[in-house]
């Protein structure tokens, strides 16, 4: 007689799955950040930008448009398939949009807390406001980067924070390190944004590892992936839609604000931007305790959850 419980998955076939989906994901988004460049008939200037490098706002128009009517149908579609056989991770999927709306402001005001303390600090200065932008000019940006930043927050957390770290914290029995070899392998799969040196590549992991258990705790704290997905959306969004900072080794154009962060890498994080900061991975660190210490951890690690 069959037991009704679902194949044991082997550890490093998530690994495997999860890269895989990340990308189709990466792929999708890709083609999407290009059909700006083919409406507007410069093709011949994709290969020659980096991500966020949009050359004038209707490439951004564009793009937050194509995102909102192809990316995030495409992204549901692949995320379906991906978490098709892992029932807990539908299961941290079920809440409404509220985890996410909580999610993205309290990312938003981490990320202009960030760089407000910076610029207390000495060790920036914003150069440009929103008043330099036409009211189109606002709402391409707003549209471009929101819709963007909301896609790689999604697909981000679920594959990592949803697929990657609840198998390993079940196939771990081990909850600490489960988190931590998501993180680990998280900021190894961000290592691939510059071309730095060894030591730029070593704070980037430290500053998966960090973001990760952040990300995690909130997701676990308020039981949600969504929660988590929102977070990691206001996060980027704030520091670069919003602010005009680099986000993830990503200089962007086009911002609502222009920032300029300087200064030595414990307050800039060199050329990635601010995450690898060390007075911003300080702040990560003290939320993570505080979140950490009020959540009750119910998330199941047995085999006990085989119902959708």
């Amino acid at each position: 007689m069959k037991s009704g419980k679902r194949p044991e998955i082997k550890l490093w076939r998530v690994a495997i799955e999860v890269f895989v989906w990340l990308f189709l994901f990466q792929f999708v988004l890709a083609a999407t950040l290009s059909i700006g460049y083919v409406l507007e008939g410069n093709a011949s200037e994709m290969g020659r930008r980096q991500v966020l490098q949009f050359p004038n706002h209707r490439y951004l128009a564009w793009t937050g448009l194509c995102t909102l009517v192809i990316t995030m149908p495409f992204a549901g579609w692949i995320g379906t398939l991906a978490i098709r056989n892992h029932p807990l991770v539908k299961r941290m999927l079920k809440e409404g949009w509220t985890p996410i709306i909580v999610g993205f402001a309290g990312g938003l005001l981490l990320a202009v807390f960030s760089v407000c303390l910076v610029i207390l600090l000495g060790y920036g200065r914003i150069e440009a406001g929103p008043l330099r932008l036409a009211p189109p000019e606002l709402a391409a940006s707003i549209l471009g980067y929101g819709l963007v930043m909301l896609v790689v927050g999604y697909y981000e957390e679920l594959l990592f924070r949803g697929l990657l770290m609840i198998e390993s914290i079940r196939r771990l029995r081990n909850r600490e390190a489960g988190i931590t070899l998501t993180g680990l392998l998280f900021g190894l799969m961000h290592t691939v944004n510059i071309d730095g040196t060894p030591m730029e590549h070593v704070r980037i992991v430290v500053s998966g590892i960090l973001f990760s258990w952040l990300l995690a705790v909130v997701m676990l704290r308020f039981r949600s992936l969504r929660a988590a997905m929102g977070l990691h959306a206001g996060w980027n969004y704030g520091l670069a839609g919003l602010m005009g900072c680099v986000v993830s080794g990503h200089p962007a154009n086009f911002t609502i604000f222009r920032t300029n962060v300087s200064g030595p890498a414990w307050v800039s994080g060199d050329s990635f931007g601010l995450e690898t900061s060390l007075l911003v991975q300080f702040i990560v660190l003290l939320i993570t305790v505080l979140l950490w210490r009020k959540t009750d951890f119910l998330l199941a690690t047995g085999d006990n959850d085989e119902s959708d």
